[in-house]
């Protein structure tokens, strides 16, 4: 799993069919902290905070828009209006579901913890990638 930014919105990219009270799951048994600690209860209010509200875009798609676009990337170009070279960078692999986080629904501060020039993404996604579902 892994987060990506592009000029307006974070996405993250985790294996198509899974489900974020899942992911969410996952990672709050996976941050090496003792349960229960100031730490821990951080952790997961981050997270929390960054995953609620994500629509999984691959699966809606599939579901809603897969007749009417050529392919995934057309349909993220011409309805979620990305360009194709933000598309392109995010290296989707077959199997890869494509997550929009809207973190801004839940709490603002999460941007502080991402940071406004996205200097703490790579922690993040250092933690997240170290994780499986």
């Amino acid at each position: 799993m892994r987060i990506v930014a592009t000029e307006e919105n974070y996405y993250l990219i985790c294996p198509e069919g899974s489900d974020i009270n899942r992911i969410l799951e996952t990672v709050y048994n996976n941050t090496g902290m003792r349960k229960g600690s100031f730490a821990d209860r951080e952790v997961r209010k981050i997270f929390r905070n960054l995953f609620d509200c994500a629509v999984d875009l691959k699966a809606c798609y599939s579901k809603y828009y897969k007749e009417e676009y050529d392919s995934f990337g057309d349909f993220l170009y011409q309805k979620e209006t990305m360009e194709y070279e933000e598309i392109d960078s995010m290296k989707l692999q077959d199997g890869d579901a494509l997550w929009k986080l809207q973190y801004e629904i839940n709490s603002y501060s999460v941007r502080d913890i991402i940071g406004y020039e996205n200097e703490n993404l790579p922690l993040l996604n250092r933690f997240l990638e170290g994780i499986r579902i």
